[in-house]
């Protein structure tokens, strides 16, 4: 369920056979990590020249302070970055249970603040398992990640985008990516894949540290030079989606369920959240778009449990 859709839809009216083209990233050229996680990759490399003993005696030492973490979060459901961010720090000396937190989402404990069913949950952390012994450095490490999440990033994503354009009466081109391509960024040093340079943010002219090095680098003499210095900037636009009438359509159906007998929205207890969303009556801001997907995800879930109770 993607509100991108709608795009698709009012760019279709004439029904005729209209062909979009994507390319598709990598992460193996460019990965996406922050201090915490270079500090993590940089702890790993140390592991294996002979600090592990080290680091597997400080991991023990910490283990009582992460499960008073879990119970804090467990208890208050704490958003808090700072809160998250400290409780990420604690298993920095643990890098196979840091991945699993971080890049695969394998963690029980935010599983349970969100009240998901656990039935299953050790089944999915056997998929996302990673084998440590013979990877030696960042390099091999950050490879071993992507290889998890390849279908999830790549195969996956690029089906959704492909059928969602051919619902809406379209066709998206989507060639795969190039494995060799995907190889030769495999091989890029990791010091150089994670390299930084001086750059601009987003959409204003701050300065600040941008990411990309080496693609930037590839692309200098090929794009202007504004564009080789802009940070990523994802355009944010699910608010306007909601005031060109998608809001109206999902209030309905949030209402419908309200008055049924088998309510989505009362079993998990989303009345006041739905509420807020129901009772509004001026435009909706760039600053709502988060809070739009969450209502957007919620609707879509009663739609599809509605439909699953009507095949039983």
């Amino acid at each position: 369920p993607y509100p991108g859709m709608w795009i698709f839809g009012n760019q279709i009216k004439d029904k005729k056979k209209v062909t979009y083209f994507a390319g598709q990233d990598t992460r193996l050229h460019t990965p996406s990590l922050n201090k915490l996680d270079i500090l993590a990759f940089q702890l790993f490399s140390l592991s294996k020249k002979g600090f592990y003993p080290f680091f597997y005696i400080v991991d023990l030492l910490l283990f009582p302070i992460k499960k008073l973490f879990d119970f804090i979060l467990i208890k208050k459901k704490t958003k808090s970055k700072i809160f998250l961010g400290l409780r990420r720090a604690l298993y920095l000396f643990n890098t196979k249970k840091y991945i699993e937190l971080v890049y695969f989402k394998v963690d029980k404990t935010i599983a349970r603040t969100y009240n998901l069913p656990m039935q299953n949950f050790d089944n999915i952390s056997k998929k996302y398992q990673i084998n440590l012994k013979n990877v030696t450095n960042k390099r091999e490490l950050y490879n071993k990640i992507v290889s998890k999440k390849w279908m999830e990033q790549y195969v996956n994503d690029m089906r959704y985008m492909v059928d969602m354009a051919n619902r809406q009466g379209g066709n998206l081109a989507m060639p795969f990516y190039d494995m060799q391509l995907a190889n030769f960024s495999a091989s890029i040093p990791f010091k150089l894949a994670v390299r930084t340079m001086d750059g601009k943010a987003q959409f204003e002219n701050k300065k600040t540290t941008v990411k990309k090095f080496v693609l930037r680098k590839a692309l200098e003499n090929k794009i202007d030079q504004k564009t080789f210095l802009r940070s990523k900037a994802v355009s944010r636009t699910g608010h306007l989606i909601f005031n060109q009438g998608l809001d109206t359509v999902l209030k309905q159906i949030l209402n419908d369920d309200l008055n049924s007998e088998n309510s989505i929205v009362k079993e998990y207890k989303l009345q006041n959240f739905s509420k807020k969303f129901i009772d509004n009556k001026k435009e909706w801001k760039i600053n709502d778009d988060k809070y739009l997907l969450k209502i957007y995800y919620l609707v879509s879930l009663i739609v599809y449990l509605q439909n699953i109770s009507k095949k039983c």
